[in-house]
């Protein structure tokens, strides 16, 4: 996925499971001003669907880490590049591995789910996407997050489905695009999981509303918890790489 919230966020934790037998926030506040909830869902629909016609070639490199339990050294450290192409020729290569040789692997299951899901991105009504189709909604209140005032919306998945997160989403009070997302998948995906509480949050990259960072925590039968840690290092779009240039991260 193009750092869209609308595609499948596919849990490295399954994978995990699957390997098993082989192997700062400030409070929300009310706002008086505040459009009203219908508005914001509405707008932020049009902007994400603006965003997503914005989307052209690009590279993108992504560092990966991987931890066990509550250790602050990873378990295992992935770069990757991932080529995004809008006619369809999207892939991506694994640039370095270090630690654990299981990092890789999952991050490249991680990887394969993605790009598949690129092309889901591109319909029309993503089946994913943060839309009624998928949620219920409610208005939280407004709060600064990162320095950018935003509507705190509250999601409410209408399915048991491990593609939507029970949580709350930040949207932009000026682009109505989201900059982040925090809760937990409706529905583990998998017997050996707990539960996958995620946070998602994304950015201005190269010209494009791209995620910039994903953190999935998940407590995994017999093997306790697991946390993979993932940011956008740069990105190069078809015109920079025409001038030689390379965007980092916000």
């Amino acid at each position: 996925m193009p750092g869209q919230y609308c595609c499948r966020l596919l849990s490295f934790l399954v994978l995990i499971a699957i390997a098993l037998p082989h192997l700062s926030s400030a409070q929300a506040v009310p706002a008086k001003t505040a459009p009203s909830l219908d508005s914001i869902i509405a707008h932020l629909r049009e902007a994400a669907d603006q965003n997503r016609m914005r989307w052209s070639s690009y590279r993108l490199v992504r560092e990966y880490q991987m931890f066990h339990e509550r250790n602050t050294a990873p378990m295992a450290q992935v770069k990757a590049e991932l080529d995004y192409d809008p006619n369809g020729n999207s892939g991506y290569q694994i640039l370095e591995s270090k630690g654990n040789d299981r990092g890789s692997k999952i991050v490249s299951k991680l990887l394969d789910g993605e790009a598949n899901g690129w092309s889901k991105c591109n319909r029309p009504h993503p089946p994913y996407a943060i839309s009624r189709d998928n949620y219920d909604f409610s208005f939280l209140g407004t709060e600064s997050l990162d320095g950018h005032q935003t509507y705190v919306i509250a999601l409410h998945p209408r399915r048991k489905d491990s593609g939507l997160i029970d949580g709350k989403a930040w949207v932009d009070t000026e682009s109505f695009l989201i900059r982040k997302i925090a809760g937990q998948e409706a529905k583990s995906p998998s017997w050996w999981v707990r539960n996958v509480t995620l946070t998602l949050t994304f950015g201005n990259f190269g010209g494009m509303w791209l995620q910039t960072m994903s953190q999935a925590v998940a407590d995994i039968r017999l093997i306790g918890e697991y946390t993979m840690v993932g940011r956008a290092v740069g990105v190069e779009t078809s015109e920079m790489a025409r001038s030689g240039t390379f965007a980092s991260a916000p």
